[in-house]
């Protein structure tokens, strides 16, 4: 009978102790899920690269407090940076330089912009912009060029041709992304090989296609003129382009030249005079600036505009193909993120435009 009562005595015992270490065992899971609660990236973290295969995210202030240092490979995978601003203990200084103010740079910009904030940047915290204009005057980019320099900026960021080719010429080791600009190739500017501090998304200006829509739109179309800055070589490119697609197809290219917006409406009414029966713009800064000289001329002749910048259809073109601005803006600002962020340039592409609108004539 007493060995009974012991061997009941023990099974209560180990009973109560079996239920005492499963109640500490759930007591630490709930600590630790509480703490998860409170801050899931942190429990995540053990390196920067789980952080990024859970949830795409590399959070700055995490990976400082742990005195850690994300990869390269990290940080290209990456999607979203927070608290960019603990990976240098202060904003990054980020300096736009662009050779004119009009409606289609701003909205590059703005995409550019985009692409920041999306990323989970934070301007004035994480990044600022200086934002410099010639305001069309391109023998100013070169003392400008000199006055972003002396601020040494963490980036800079060129908005269109003439913009890129004075950076290019003055600047030689701060990173520099360039947007809204000509293929730097074909504009000669890498005189051996491209240098290792510059990237960006550069177009191809679709004006063999847009002379196939003027000649679809007009089937007995013969002449077509062009108006263009020859200052600027994104100009000159899409001048070439046009001049061997004419000969391919039979249609006469009638060119005029200008180099103030003032010469515009001019250039226009001469190229009517020697017949033109529509015009054709693209990839000049000078022409879309003065667009509305150009239009009144085609209005008061009745002929049509075919552009390679879509926006203006709003503004009075009749057809055009082209890229889309503001999406040109955020390719080009993810490449200054991931600058931001810590990937070397030479690792990030010169690539095209990825967004193209065509709009057909009537429509």
């Amino acid at each position: 009978m007493k060995n009974l009562i012991r061997d009941l005595w023990l099974v209560v015992v180990l009973i109560a102790g079996a239920s005492a270490l499963l109640l500490l065992s759930d007591l630490d899971r709930l600590k630790k899920d509480d703490a998860s609660a409170i801050n899931p990236l942190q429990n995540a973290v053990q390196n920067s690269d789980d952080l990024l295969r859970d949830n795409k995210v590399i959070d700055f202030a995490i990976l400082k407090e742990k005195d850690q240092k994300p990869s390269v490979a990290s940080l290209m995978q990456a999607e979203r940076f927070l608290n960019l601003s603990a990976r240098n203990s202060r904003a990054a200084r980020i300096a736009l330089v662009t050779l004119v103010d009009n409606h289609l740079l701003e909205t590059a910009i703005s995409g550019a912009e985009a692409a920041l904030n999306e990323s989970g940047l934070i301007s004035g915290k994480d990044y600022t912009i200086k934002k410099y204009s010639a305001q069309g005057e391109m023998g100013q980019l070169p003392q400008i060029m000199d006055a972003v320099l002396l601020e040494k900026p963490d980036v800079i960021v060129t908005v269109t041709t003439p913009a890129l080719i004075a950076a290019s010429r003055k600047n030689k080791s701060i990173p520099l992304v360039f947007t809204v600009a000509s293929d730097p190739y074909k504009l000669n500017i890498f005189k051996e090989k491209r240098p290792d501090y510059i990237c960006g998304v550069h177009d191809n200006p679709p004006v063999d296609q847009l002379l196939k829509m003027a000649s679809k739109f007009d089937s007995d179309l013969k002449k077509v003129g062009i108006i263009y800055d020859a200052a600027q070589i994104n100009s000159l490119i899409s001048v070439e382009k046009l001049r061997a697609s004419g000969k391919e197809h039979h249609i006469q290219i009638l060119e005029a030249t200008a180099s103030t917006v003032s010469d515009l409406g001019v250039a226009a009414q001469a190229l009517i005079q020697r017949g033109a029966e529509a015009f054709i713009l693209s990839a000049d800064n000078l022409a879309y600036t003065g667009f509305p000289a150009i239009l009144k001329a085609a209005k008061g002749a009745n002929i049509p505009i075919y552009v390679t910048e879509p926006e203006y259809i709003s503004k009075g073109a009749s057809g055009g193909i082209g890229d889309d601005y503001y999406q040109w803006g955020k390719q080009s600002g993810k490449l200054v993120v991931m600058i931001l962020a810590g990937v070397p340039p030479s690792l990030l592409p010169i690539e095209k435009t990825k967004s193209q609108k065509i709009i057909e004539p009537g429509k």
